[in-house]
C-alpha cells in the first residue's frame, strides 16, 4: 500500500479565508476536507494547488458552503468503505485521525488499499467495514466543540535576576494569550500540550524536575514553577526549551547572576513566539542535553515517539562523560583517520568503523535506552537528533540487542538503516526549502581530480526557476556575497580542514592561500541567512562538530545560528569522486520530491556500493521532513 502523509485537514465549517491561508501557507500535496453530519464521519479529497483556485482568499463563507459539499460524493476511507473503489483516492484514517491519502491506482483512478482496511504505522491491518453515509446539504457546527478551536500562544519565561549562592529561586514559565505582532497566526489548538524542558549552564543548576506541560486552554494563562539554583558565584543562564508533538519549536533564555548575598530582586523576563513545523513528526527523536555534576558532563538523553502508542514523549535517560569527550574524541576521530588510511581492505575498514558504533551504542546510550531502541527498531523509518553535546557522530552508532534466542546480533549503521538528520536545541527550524538562488564556489587551485565535474553538475541544475551563480572562491569576495543575503542554497567544494584548537578554527580552503572560518559568520555576514538556505560544503572534516569559544561550535552550529535551514558536510576525509556523486544523487532526489532524509539516505546508498566509508561520513542537519517548496 502506498500512502502519501503530506495532507492537511481542512473543516467544511472554516470560514474560506481561513482555509485558503494554511493551504497557501503550509506546504502539503492533498487537502482533506472534513464534515460532520448526524455523528458520521465524511471526507472530500483535493490537490491542494487545485483547492486554491476554488477557493476566494477572503471569502467568509463556509468551505463546505462555497465547494458544495452536499452535492459532490464524498471520499472512501479505510474503515468505512465497502462499494466500488476505483473512483476516487482514499482517506487513511488510522486511531481516528486522518493519516494521509492513498492514491488512485495509475491509469485506474482508484485507491491502492483494499476494503475494510486501516493503516497503522505503515502497517494495514483488518478493520470492520460500515457503510459510508450519503451525501446531505452541509450542516455547519457553531461553537459545539466538534472541531479543534484554533488559537494563538506565545511561552513567556522569567526569573529573578540574582540568586544567593547555595539558595534557590523561583523560575516561572506560563502559556500567555497575548502574542506580540508578527506572531504566526496558526500555533497550537484547544487541548493541545506543550512540553517545556530546562536547561541550565554556568553557576547554576535545576533542583527537582526540569520538566513539564503546558495545556492549552481556551481562556487564563497555564504556568510552571522551577527551582533554580545558585551553585557557583558568576554569571549563569537557563535555556527554556518549547517543544510541541515532540518537535522543538522555539528557546527562552533567562540570565540569573549567583552572588553572595541576592539584592537585585527584580525579574527577568523573555518570551517567545511558538512556531510549529507544519510537517509530520520524525518516527523518532532524540533530544541530548548537557549539564555539568561534579566536574563530570552528565546527558540526559529524551526519547519521543511519534506514534502514541508506544509511549514515549521526552523521556528521560541519562549518561555521563567520565573522561574528558574532546580529549576522548579528538582520539576517536584520530582512530577513524588511521582505519581509512590503512592499507586495510574496504571491508575490513567497514568492519572497524562497525566495531566503533557498536561501542558507542554501548557506552554511551544507557541500558534502559538502548532496550527501548531495540524494541523500537523495526517501527521506525526517521529518526531526528537534537543534541546539546557537540561530540558524538551519532549517524556512526549500531543498534544490538537479543535475538530472542539467546544471542546478540547487530543493526547496520543507524544512517544505514534510517533516514538520519540532527539539529540543534533551541533554533527554529525551517522546513519549506527552496532552491532558487544557487551560490557556488568551487577553488580552481584545488587540484581536485573531479571538483570541475561537480561544478560542471552544479551548473547543470540552471533553469528559469533556478539560477546558478559562481562565486569567486576569495576571502573578501565570499564574505560580501554572503552579507547579501539573497542566495537560498550555497555549495562548496575544495579542501576543508577540521580546527586544531577550538571548532570554530575549522576552514575550508580558497584560492591563493586564504580560508574561511566558523568565527567568520557573525556581523554582516550572519544576513546569509535571511533566505534560510540550504548549505552543502562537500569538504574533508566540515561537518565536524566540537566546542567554541564558550559553547558547542564548527562550521554545522555557524550556519544553522545564522539562519541556515540545513547543513550538509563530512565528519571526515573522503573520497573526491565519491562525494561527488555524492552531491549529484541529493540534489536529484531532492528536486525530485524526496525529504532531505530520504535523499541523503539515498545518496549514501548510491556510493555505498563501492564499499567505501565515505557514505558514512556525511551529517545532516536539517528537519528529517524538510523539503523543496
Amino acid at each position: 500500500m502506498s500512502v502519501d502523509t503530506s495532507v492537511l485537514l481542512i473543516e467544511g465549517d472554516w470560514p474560506c479565508e481561513r482555509a485558503y491561508r494554511l493551504l497557501d501557507r503550509v506546504r502539503a500535496r492533498w487537502a482533506v476536507v472534513h464534515r460532520v453530519y448526524g455523528g458520521g464521519e465524511l471526507y472530500y479529497t483535493f490537490k491542494v494547488d487545485y483547492l486554491l483556485t476554488l477557493l476566494p482568499a477572503n471569502g467568509h463563507d463556509p468551505v463546505g458552503v462555497t465547494l458544495s459539499l452536499h452535492e459532490r460524493d464524498a471520499a472512501p476511507t479505510c474503515a468505512t468503505y465497502t462499494g466500488d473503489q476505483e473512483r476516487y483516492p482514499m482517506v487513511v484514517v488510522s486511531r481516528g485521525r486522518v493519516a494521509g491519502v492513498a492514491p488512485a491506482l495509475e491509469g485506474k483512478g482508484g485507491p491502492v488499499v483494499s476494503a475494510g482496511e486501516e493503516w497503522r504505522s505503515g502497517v494495514v491491518v483488518p478493520h470492520p467495514p460500515h457503510p459510508p453515509h450519503p451525501p446531505h446539504p452541509l450542516e455547519v457546527a457553531h461553537g459545539d466543540g466538534s472541531f479543534p478551536q484554533e488559537v494563538l500562544r506565545s511561552v513567556e519565561a522569567s526569573a529573578p535576576r540574582q540568586v544567593g549562592v547555595g539558595k534557590t529561586v523561583s523560575l516561572v514559565v506560563k502559556l500567555r494569550t497575548e502574542v506580540s505582532a508578527g506572531t504566526v497566526t496558526v500555533i497550537t489548538t484547544i487541548g493541545d500540550v506543550i512540553d517545556i524542558v530546562l536547561q541550565a549552564s554556568g553557576g547554576l543548576a535545576v533542583e527537582g524536575c526540569a520538566d513539564g506541560a503546558l495545556k492549552v486552554t481556551a481562556g487564563g494563562t497555564s504556568m510552571l514553577m522551577f527551582k533554580i539554583a545558585g551553585k557557583a558565584i558568576g554569571p549563569g543562564e537557563v535555556t527554556v526549551l518549547v517543544f510541541q508533538r515532540g518537535q522543538g519549536v522555539g528557546s527562552i533564555s533567562v540570565a540569573i547572576q549567583t552572588v553572595d548575598h541576592a539584592a537585585d530582586a527584580s525579574s527577568a523576563t523573555a518570551t517567545v513566539d511558538i512556531d510549529i513545523p507544519a510537517m509530520q513528526q520524525p518516527d523518532l527523536q532524540l533530544l541530548i542535553l548537557e549539564t555539568t555534576t561534579s566536574g563530570n558532563m552528565t546527558y540526559t538523553m529524551r526519547l519521543t515517539a511519534a506514534d502514541p502508542a508506544i509511549g514515549l514523549n521526552l523521556y528521560p535517560f541519562t549518561f555521563t562523560f567520565q573522561a574528558d569527550p574532546r580529549a576522548f574524541f579528538d582520539a576517536f576521530y584520530a582512530d577513524i583517520e588511521s582505519i581509512l588510511t590503512s592499507g586495510a581492505t574496504s571491508q575490513q575498514k567497514i568492519r572497524r568503523l562497525g566495531a566503533k558504533g557498536s561501542y558507542l551504542f554501548e557506552k554511551l546510550v544507557p541500558s534502559d535506552a538502548r532496550a527501548k531502541l531495540w524494541a523500537l527498531r523495526d517501527r521506525i523509518h526517521t529518526i531526528h537528533v537534537q543534541s546539546e553535546e557537540p561530540w558524538v557522530p551519532w549517524e556512526l552508532i549500531k543498534l544490538s540487542g537479543d535475538d530472542g534466542k539467546g544471542s546478540t546480533v547487530e543493526r547496520g549503521f543507524l544512517c544505514e538503516d534510517y533516514d538520519v538528520t540532527r539539529w540543534v536545541p533551541g533554533l527554529r527550524y525551517r522546513c519549506n526549502l527552496t532552491i532558487s538562488e544557487i551560490a557556488l564556489v568551487v577553488p580552481a587551485d584545488s587540484g581536485l581530480a573531479v571538483a570541475g565535474a561537480e561544478r560542471n553538475a552544479m551548473l547543470g541544475l540552471e533553469t528559469p526557476q533556478c539560477h546558478v551563480t559562481s562565486i569567486e572562491a576569495e576571502e573578501i569576495t565570499l564574505r560580501n556575497t554572503l552579507a547579501e543575503g539573497k542566495f537560498d542554497a550555497i555549495h562548496f567544494t575544495g579542501h576543508g580542514v577540521a580546527g586544531a584548537t577550538t571548532a570554530d578554527r575549522a576552514e575550508i580552503r580558497l584560492e591563493g592561500g586564504s580560508r574561511l572560518r566558523p568565527e567568520d559568520l557573525t556581523g554582516v555576514v550572519a544576513n546569509l541567512g535571511k533566505k534560510s538556505p540550504m548549505v552543502f560544503l562537500n569538504a574533508c572534516e566540515i561537518g565536524r562538530p566540537g566546542m567554541g569559544l564558550t559553547q558547542p561550535g564548527g562550521w554545522p552550529r555557524g550556519f544553522l545560528a545564522a539562519g541556515a535551514g540545513v547543513f550538509i558536510g563530512p565528519y571526515w576525509k573522503i573520497n573526491d569522486g565519491l562525494a561527488a556523486q555524492f552531491a549529484g544523487t541529493f540534489y536529484g532526489a531532492l528536486l525530485n520530491g524526496s525529504t532531505v532524509g530520504a535523499a541523503t539516505r539515498e545518496a549514501r546508498k548510491s556510493i555505498k556500493v563501492a564499499s567505501d566509508p565515505t557514505w558514512l561520513a556525511y551529517s545532516v542537519y536539517a528537519h528529517s521532513e524538510a523539503r523543496l517548496t
